[in-house]
């Protein structure tokens, strides 16, 4: 349904769409998208999101692992800003995105974004954990609706910046949320872009709710 997907700029589309509601999909009938066994796999391309799931639920983006034989890069290098290696929009809930290395441009990308989009449909109950983001503008970012609130979500265990690249300006963003946990990430080495005038490492702004946030470390900043 076109109607719950981000506006994009003249010329560019999405790559790899999943659109929901996904019939038979369930808690006991995920669908999972991985490498398989023994490939290093790499997804990429100029477009608004690389990986797009649209209003899809009990959906599992699984890399195996950060490192080995089996694993997982997503990333997004176009130059428009708000584009996204992952993204999650709209109605999506209860879906898992793991074990990914995923990028995008320091001054452009929210790497790995869940998003309302509309105030009838938010996105709940999602896990977004042990992911490696080395670069982007935003790491991670939550958006719920100006009235209805993302809930029940998850950050956990992710690293957002590396020792040779960048964050250009959040690390974990959220707004819009209730019920929702930031725990055990790390996030470094944030540099401004000039886009904006601030650096934050973790970032809560306008309707949060119920949220919980430990254990995380933030340092080079």
């Amino acid at each position: 349904n076109a109607a719950f997907l981000p506006a994009l700029p003249s010329g560019i589309t999405n790559g790899f769409v999943l659109d929901g509601p996904i019939s038979g999909a369930s808690a006991t009938n995920r669908i999972t998208i991985r490498p398989a066994t023994g490939k290093a796999v790499r997804i990429t391309g100029d477009v608004f999101n690389t990986v797009l799931l649209n209003n899809a639920s009990y959906v599992t983006i699984d890399g195996i692992g950060l490192t080995g034989a089996t694993r997982l890069m997503i990333e997004c290098p176009s130059t428009d800003v708000g584009n996204s290696a992952v993204g999650l929009v709209g109605d999506c809930d209860n879906n898992i995105i793991q074990n990914i290395t995923a990028r995008g441009l320091f001054d452009a990308s929210r790497v790995i974004e869940l998003d309302a989009v509309t105030e009838s449909s938010t996105p709940d109950s999602n896990i977004i954990r042990n992911n490696n983001i080395p670069s982007g503008y935003y790491g991670i970012t939550i958006f719920g609706g100006a009235t209805a609130l993302a809930k029940g979500n998850r950050i956990t265990g992710n690293t957002v910046g590396a020792a040779t690249d960048s964050i250009g300006e959040i690390g974990i963003y959220c707004a819009g949320v209730a019920g929702n946990s930031v725990d055990n990430n790390i996030v470094r080495r944030l540099r401004d872009a000039g886009i904006n005038t601030f650096i934050v490492g973790i970032y809560y702004e306008v309707r949060h709710l119920n949220s919980k946030v430990w254990n995380n470390v933030v340092y080079d900043m």
